[in-house]
C-alpha cells in the first residue's frame, strides 16, 4: 500500500496560470484578455462535471420508474391477481413462497422467470454500486401532466403510491421456488412527494398516510388511496390502481440528483470537488499536506484499534492532521483495515465520519472489523439509504441506549438512595414470600367441613390405598360442590349402594356384557330404559334398518352399525338438504372461510382473524350472493353461509372428501321411521351410554342379563347400514 498525498503529489506549474496571464495583458497594454478568468473557468469546469455525475446518476438503475413506470417484458411481476391470503401475508410483511401467491402451474412457471430477472438485475446493481432497487410497489397513481403553454403529454405518469423493500432469495439451486421476504417498514414514494410539491405545491403527509394502511390492525391501503386521492384533488384526472407489483425501482438516485442540483453554486467553491472536475488551478490548493512533524508515533498508536504497518500508520496520521489523501491500496494489502482504523482514530478526535463505497461488501468489511474490537455501536450502517428511515433512527437510540447504560453510575447521595430503595424492595418481596407460605400452610392442613378433615390427611389416606396389594381405581371424579352436599348420613348411605353393586359384578368389564359402563343417575332414567327396551324388543330396530337401506340404497355412506349412527347420518343429511334449498350445490364444491369472513361484521371478522380489506370483501360477498338459489334471499347470508360451512365440514366427516352431498328422495319415511315412538332419538341417547358396540338380535335386548336383573338398557345395534351399493330403481339427487 502506497499513500499517495498532495504532499507528495504536487506538481509546480511555470507560470502563473489563467489569472497570470490575464495581469501580463494588462501590464502589456492595458487591453483585457477575451479568455474568461480564473473563476469563471473553474465553475464551468464544475458544471460540466456536474452534468456529467447527474447523466451518470440517471442511467444508474434503468428508467425513473418511481414516476415513470410501465411494465417490463421480463422485468416485471405482478402479484395484483394473486392468491388473496398469500398476497395479504407478503404486504403485511411475512415472508412468502412464490407458489403460494401463484398457484396455478403455467403461471407459477412465468413468474419464476420473471422474478430470477429481477432477482438478477438487483443483485448487480447492488454488488456494483452499493444500491438496493428490488421493491414491491403497491398501489399505482396516475395523472394527466398539463405543460405550461396549456398542451398535454401523450403519457400519463405511473407512480408506485408506497414501497417497501424486497429481499428475493431462491429456495434451491434450481431456482424452484422462491422466498418473498419484505423489509419491515412501508413508505410513500418519495419521487411522488417531490413530484407533488414541486409541480402543484401539494404537500403530503406521509405519516398519515403510512398510518392509514395499518389502522385496522391489517395492512389495507385503500383508506390511504382516498386520503390520497382528497390530498391531490387538484391534480387532473388523478387515480390510483391498487396493484402490487414486484419490479427494480431506483429510489436513491433520485435524491442524489436532486441534492446535485440544489448544490450547483457551492460545488465550485470546494477545492476537492473542483479539483475532482479536471480544474488544474485547485490541484496546489489540495496538494498542501497537513503538518504531521508535532505528532509523535505514541500518538499515533493510542487510537490505532487494529494492526497497521508503518504507511497505513502514516496514512491515518496525515488524514488526521487534515490532508487530502488518495491511498493505492492493491487487494490483500489491508485497505479496509486501514478505512477501519481511520474511522475509530478520527472519532476518538470527536469527529464525524461518512463511509461511502461501491460496493456492498466494502462497507461490511469496515463495520466487521470495527465491530471485531467492540466498537459496533460506533456505526450507523445506513444500507438502505433515504429507505428504511426508521430502522435508521430506531437503530440509534438503541446504540446511544447501550452507551448511557455503559456510564459510571452515579456516587454520593444518589447511590445511597438507590441502596435504600433496593432494600425496600428485598423487603416487600420477603413478605410477599411469607404470606404466599402462610395461604398453602392453611390451604393443606386447614380443617374443611363437612367432614372435618384436611387436605394433608386426604392425601395421605389416597397413598395409603395405592400402596394396597390390589389398589382401588375409579375414573369417576366428583367436584367440590356434590363432595360438600354429602354428609355422615348419605356417606354411609352411598358406601352401602357401592358395596351392593359390586356384589352385582357392578364394577366386572367383562367383554360379553354390552350394558357395562351404562350411566343411570336417578330412577326416572332406569323407568325410561326398561320402557324403550320394551319397545325395541318388539324387532322394530330391523325394520327400522330395512328402512333405511331402502331410502339410502344408491347413496354413498360409511357402514353405520348403530343407532346413534343412524340419528347423525339422518340428523346430517337434512341440514344439508335444508341448506342446498337456499343454495346451489356449488356452495358444497369450494372452501367458505373468505365468504364466512367477507359477510360479517367487523367484531367478528377480527375474532376470525380475517385480514380482507373493503374491495376484497365486496368481491367475496358477489360470489357469495352468486351462490343463492333463485327466490328470496336468507334473512341473515351470514348465518346461513356458516351454516353451509359447518354442514360441508360435517359431510365431508361423514362420507369422506370428494363428491358433492347425495340427498335420497325418500328422506322423510326415513326420519318418519327413527321419531322417539319407534327407536331412541339422539337426546335421549344420552342417558344410557357404551364403551362399545356390539351386534346383537332384537332378542337380546331384555333388561334381564344372565348376571341378574340390572337397571341398565344399552343402546341397539344394527346388523348394517345403509346399503352404499347403487341401484338403478331408487335414484338419489345431489342437489336436493
Amino acid at each position: 500500500m502506497t499513500a499517495s498525498g498532495p504532499a507528495r503529489d504536487a506538481r509546480t506549474r511555470d507560470g502563473a496560470g489563467v489569472g497570470g496571464a490575464t495581469s501580463e495583458e494588462q501590464r502589456r497594454g492595458g487591453h483585457l484578455s477575451i479568455a474568461p478568468d480564473a473563476a469563471t473557468l473553474r465553475a464551468q469546469r464544475v458544471a460540466e462535471a456536474r452534468a456529467r455525475w447527474t447523466r451518470h446518476l440517471v442511467e444508474l438503475g434503468g428508467p425513473n420508474t418511481l414516476l415513470w413506470y410501465r411494465d417490463l417484458p421480463v422485468g416485471t411481476l405482478d402479484l395484483s391477481t394473486a392468491h388473496l391470503g398469500a398476497r395479504s401475508a407478503l404486504l403485511a410483511g411475512d415472508p412468502t413462497r412464490l407458489s403460494e401467491l401463484v398457484r396455478e402451474p403455467h403461471a407459477l412457471e412465468e413468474a419464476r422467470a420473471r422474478l430470477g430477472r429481477i432477482h438478477d438485475t438487483a443483485s448487480e446493481i447492488e454488488r456494483e454500486h452499493a444500491v438496493r432497487t428490488c421493491f414491491l410497489g403497491i398501489g399505482m397513481a396516475s395523472w394527466t401532466v398539463v405543460l405550461d403553454d396549456g398542451r398535454v403529454v401523450p403519457r400519463q405518469p405511473g407512480a408506485p403510491v408506497f414501497l417497501r423493500a424486497l429481499a428475493t432469495r431462491p429456495t434451491d439451486p434450481r431456482r424452484s421456488d422462491w422466498l418473498l421476504e419484505p423489509g419491515a417498514e412501508l413508505e410513500v414514494n418519495p419521487a411522488l412527494v417531490e413530484f407533488m410539491a414541486s409541480e402543484h405545491g401539494i404537500t403530503l403527509d406521509t405519516d398519515r398516510l403510512e398510518s392509514l394502511v395499518t389502522a385496522s390492525g391489517a395492512v389495507d391501503p385503500y383508506p390511504a388511496y382516498a386520503a390520497l386521492a382528497d390530498a391531490c384533488d387538484a391534480v387532473p384526472d388523478l387515480s390510483v390502481d391498487p396493484r402490487v407489483v414486484v419490479s427494480t425501482f431506483p429510489y436513491h438516485k433520485a435524491p442524489l440528483v436532486a441534492d446535485l442540483a440544489v448544490q450547483a453554486d457551492t460545488l465550485a467553491g470546494h477545492d476537492v470537488v473542483a479539483a475532482l472536475a479536471g480544474f488544474a488551478d485547485a490541484l496546489p490548493a489540495v496538494a498542501v499536506g497537513a503538518d504531521t512533524g508535532d505528532r509523535s508515533e505514541r500518538a499515533v498508536e493510542d487510537v490505532l484499534v487494529l494492526d497497521a504497518d508503518a504507511a497505513q500508520r502514516e496514512a491515518v496520521e496525515s488524514v488526521r492532521a487534515g490532508s487530502h489523501l488518495l491511498l493505492h491500496a492493491p487487494p490483500g494489502t489491508g485497505a479496509t483495515q486501514t478505512v477501519a482504523n481511520l474511522v475509530a482514530a478520527l472519532a476518538a478526535d470527536g469527529q464525524r465520519v461518512l463511509v461511502v463505497s461501491p460496493k456492498r461488501a466494502a462497507l461490511t468489511g469496515v463495520h466487521e472489523r470495527l465491530a471485531s474490537v467492540g466498537l459496533s455501536d460506533l456505526v450507523l450502517d445506513l444500507p438502505d439509504g433515504g429507505h428504511g428511515r426508521r430502522a435508521a433512527v430506531r437503530a440509534l437510540v438503541e446504540g446511544l441506549d447501550r452507551a448511557l447504560e455503559q456510564q459510571p453510575r452515579p456516587a454520593g447521595r444518589l447511590r445511597d438512595r438507590e441502596r435504600q430503595a433496593a432494600g425496600a424492595d428485598d423487603g416487600r418481596a420477603r413478605a410477599e414470600a411469607a404470606a404466599l407460605l402462610d395461604e398453602h400452610l392453611h390451604a393443606l392442613h386447614g380443617r374443611r367441613e363437612p367432614w372435618a378433615v384436611t387436605l394433608h390427611e386426604v392425601q395421605e389416606e389416597v397413598c395409603r390405598h395405592a400402596l394396597l396389594e390390589q389398589p382401588p381405581r375409579s375414573r369417576i371424579r366428583l367436584s367440590g360442590t356434590v363432595l360438600a352436599s354429602l354428609d355422615r348420613e348419605t356417606l354411609a348411605e352411598a358406601r352401602a349402594t357401592l358395596t351392593r353393586l359390586a356384589e352385582l359384578a357392578g364394577w366386572d368389564s367383562d367383554r360379553e356384557d354390552p350394558w357395562f359402563g351404562a350411566e343411570l343417575r336417578t330412577p326416572e332414567e332406569a323407568a325410561e330404559a326398561g320402557e324403550r327396551v320394551a319397545r325395541l324388543a318388539t324387532g322394530q330396530v330391523e325394520e327400522t334398518r330395512r328402512t333405511l337401506g331402502d331410502v339410502f340404497r344408491g347413496v354413498h355412506l360409511p357402514a353405520s352399525p348403530t343407532v346413534l349412527d343412524w340419528d347423525r347420518v339422518l340428523a346430517t343429511v337434512g341440514q344439508v338438504r335444508d341448506t342446498l334449498e337456499v343454495f346451489r350445490p356449488e356452495v358444497f364444491d369450494i372452501p367458505l372461510d373468505d365468504l364466512v369472513a367477507a359477510t360479517a361484521d367487523g367484531g367478528t371478522r377480527r375474532a376470525l382473524g380475517s385480514d380482507l380489506g373493503t374491495l376484497e370483501r365486496w368481491r367475496v360477498r358477489r360470489q357469495a350472493r352468486a351462490l343463492l338459489r333463485p327466490g328470496r334471499p336468507p334473512a341473515d347470508l351470514h348465518t346461513a353461509l356458516r351454516e353451509a360451512h359447518a354442514q360441508r365440514h360435517a359431510w365431508r366427516d361423514l362420507a369422506g372428501s370428494g363428491g358433492r352431498p347425495e340427498i335420497p328422495v325418500e328422506l322423510d319415511r326415513a326420519r318418519g321411521r327413527t321419531t322417539p315412538s319407534s327407536t331412541t332419538s339422539r337426546g335421549s341417547m344420552t342417558a344410557c351410554r357404551t364403551r362399545r358396540t356390539t351386534s346383537t338380535s332384537s332378542s337380546s335386548t331384555s333388561p334381564t342379563s344372565r348376571r341378574g336383573s340390572r337397571p341398565c338398557t344399552p343402546p341397539p345395534t344394527a346388523s348394517g347400514p345403509p346399503p352404499s351399493s347403487a341401484s338403478p330403481s331408487t335414484p338419489s339427487t345431489g342437489s336436493g
